[in-house]
C-alpha cells in the first residue's frame, strides 16, 4: 500500500479523484511537504481549500498550455493605450491577479474578487470583437446596468 493512500482516499470522498487527486498530491509534494504529512495538510485545508487548489492548478494549466493573446487596452479618460498580453481561456480578473502590479492591475479594480459581483472590471470592446465573443449573459447584463460608461458593445 502507498503512503499516498490516505491522502487519495481523503481527496476521493471528497470528490477529488484520478488525476486530479494526483494532481493535488504532486502540488503539495512539490512544496517540500512530506508525503505521511500530506493527508493532515489536507484535513486542514478542508474540502474548500483542495477547491481554491484546484482552481489555481486550472489556470495554471490554461496559461502554461495555452495560447497567447494581445489584446490593445485603451483608457480614454487617461488618454493611456496599452498591449496585454493574456492567456486564451484566463478572464481579465485572472489577469489582473496574475499582473496586479502591472498596467491591467492599476486600471481595472476587481472589487468583488471576480465573482461578477461589482462591475468594476467591465470593458467595452470594438465592433468587431463584440461580434466575435457575442452579447453579455443575463446575469453579465446585470451588472452592466450598475456600471458606470457602459456602453452596448
Amino acid at each position: 500500500m502507498s503512503s499516498a493512500c490516505p491522502s487519495m482516499s481523503w481527496l476521493a470522498k471528497h470528490g477529488v479523484s484520478g488525476a486530479q487527486a494526483e494532481g493535488v498530491i504532486y502540488e503539495l509534494r512539490k512544496t517540500g511537504l512530506p508525503v505521511n504529512q500530506i493527508p493532515a495538510v489536507l484535513q486542514s485545508m478542508g474540502a474548500s481549500g483542495v477547491s481554491q487548489l484546484l482552481e489555481s492548478m486550472d489556470r495554471e494549466d490554461v496559461q502554461s498550455n495555452s495560447k497567447q493573446v494581445n489584446v490593445n487596452i485603451n483608457v480614454p479618460k487617461e488618454r493611456y493605450n496599452f498591449v496585454l498580453t493574456g492567456a486564451v481561456g484566463l478572464s481579465l480578473y485572472d489577469e489582473v491577479r496574475r499582473d496586479s502590479v502591472g498596467e491591467l492591475g492599476a486600471y481595472l479594480e476587481c472589487a468583488c474578487g471576480g465573482v461578477m459581483a461589482c462591475s468594476t472590471c467591465h470593458v467595452i470592446l470594438d465592433e468587431k470583437l463584440f461580434e466575435l465573443v457575442g452579447p453579455p449573459c443575463e446575469a453579465e447584463q446585470d451588472m452592466l446596468d450598475l456600471a458606470f460608461g457602459a456602453t452596448d458593445t
